[in-house]
This record gives C-alpha cells, structure tokens and sequence, in this order.
C-alpha cells in the first residue's frame, strides 16, 4: 500500500506544485493525487518537467482527481466521450495510471431503470476508452451521487464482474461509506475488494456536511467537524489491516480538507503507518 498526498488540500493555499511535491516527500508520501484543475492550472509546467527529463526526480502522479457526470444523459454521447477523452489524455501525457471521477449528482434513490440502463452503456464505453488510454477509471462512492448507497454500489460492482470491466473500479472512501449507516465498513470492504482500486482516508467527529461538494469547494465552506484519520467515527484500523492482508498495492490517499501544514501530515503518516505495523504483527 502506498500513501498519496491529495492535492485538493491545497485548493485554497498559494503553494507552486514544486512546494507541495517537496512537502510530500518529506513527509513520506509515496505519490501525489493531482486534483484536476490543479493540472489545468499547471499544464505548461508540468509538460516541461516531463519532457525536460526531471520525470526521474518527481514523485509519482498516482492518479489524477478529475469530474465528469456519467448521468447527465441530456449530453450526447459524442460529446461525453470527448470530455472523458481530455481526462484519458491528460493521464497519458503524465503518466498516471488511474482517473479518479464521481458517477455525477443524480442519487441512486432518483435513479431510474432506465437511468441504469444508461448508465452501464456509458460504463461500457469508458472501460473500452480506458483501455486505449492505458488507464483505470476508479469511480467514488459518495453521498447524492449513483454510488451512496451499499445496493447501488453493489449493482455496479456485480455488472463489472459481470461484464469483465477490467479498467472500471471502485474508488472506496472510508468516511463515505460509513455514511451508508450500516455499520459495515470494513465488510463492504471485503466485499467489493476485488474491484476497489483506489482508497481514499477521511474521518471527522460526527455525520456531516463538510465532505458534500458545495462545501468542500466553496471559499467560505465549513470543515469544523473534519478531524485526524486515528480519531474520527471511522475505525480505520480494521480496514487497513484488510488491505494489508488482501495485498493491496495501490494508492490510499489522505484526503484533508482543513487547515495544512508539514506538521499534520507528518501526524496523520504516523499514525497511518502505526495502524500498517500493528496490521503485520
């Protein structure tokens, strides 16, 4: 398992990509999710760096946090898979082998059978897309998206296995599927592991509006309830020592939305890499 430094936390922070690259290696994060316009913003850099040879010294891109709604089907095709096209490029040009998306900002309790049907056709082109691009499509469960629920999570994930999507997967956040109010976290873990291919590490006091994405991504969003990744609701422990024992080889990213500093993420890592230690015992 390989920790990840979301750039997302830095959404609202002057730091150049060369300081938060600096940041994470020395606080000993193995790669970096770039958070999209991120990698808008810094295209004409982050080209230079790859073709000036300097691609050796960074840390790796582990994925790239992109958006594009999956459900919005008053878009035509043509012009979805052009957008989605973008996305593959841009992980190409970097090198980064997983695009992370949201299923988009229709709820499985809105869904349709036809919305469904819709649905996994455009499923079925973005594992063809993937493919081409050499890259894998992680999609988010998440609150008031197609994913926010464990029977809608489920459906998808039987379709996958179903269909043999080998480059669609599920991008498993911890906080969010605690959400679901089951209580059984680490079994839906268990459960869908066989296509989680990326983790993202959250945790906060209560449930909450801090994570929901008009929040999250507006200037005067409050994140009091937002807290550390050993003292949240969220047992995380037991879900790590699943992956350990599963194998699990790719990126978990710490996803913080609060205040930054070398000093917190050098916290959260410790505490992360505890959890892994007492996980081999």
């Amino acid at each position: 398992m390989k920790w990840a430094l979301a750039t997302v936390s830095f959404r609202y922070h002057l730091y150049a990509l060369d300081a938060i690259e600096q940041m994470a290696r020395s606080c000993g994060f193995q790669g970096i999710e770039l958070w999209e316009p991120h990698y808008i913003r810094h295209q004409a850099e982050l080209m230079r760096r790859i073709h000036g040879g300097s691609a050796t010294t960074m840390l790796p891109f582990g994925v790239l946090s992109g958006y594009l709604d999956t459900t919005d089907f008053s878009q035509n095709d043509a012009k979805w898979r052009s957008a989605l096209q973008v996305k593959l490029d841009s992980c190409y040009a970097l090198g980064i082998p997983t695009l992370r998306l949201f299923t988009g900002t229709k709820s499985s309790a809105e869904a349709t059978p036809r919305d469904w049907v819709q649905f996994f056709e455009r499923i079925a082109q973005m594992n063809e897309l993937a493919a081409q691009a050499g890259t894998t499509i992680v999609l988010e469960t998440h609150p008031n998206t197609l994913l926010d629920a464990p029977s809608a999570v489920d459906r998808l994930v039987a379709m996958i296995r179903r269909e043999g999507w080998s480059r669609i997967g599920i991008n498993f956040d911890v906080f969010h599927v605690w959400e679901f109010g089951d209580g059984a976290v680490a079994q839906r873990l268990a459960d869908w592991y066989d296509v989680v291919k990326h983790v993202h590490l959250k945790n906060a006091v209560r449930p909450t509006r801090d994570f929901d994405m008009h929040n999250v991504y507006h200037p005067m969003g409050r994140l009091q309830d937002s807290d550390s990744i050993s003292t949240g609701v969220v047992e995380l422990a037991p879900l790590l020592q699943l992956l350990q024992d599963r194998g699990y080889s790719g990126y978990a990213t710490l996803e913080w939305f609060g205040e930054v500093s070398e000093t917190f993420f050098l916290h959260e890592l410790d505490k992360l890499n505890r959890m892994i230690l007492v996980a081999k015992e």
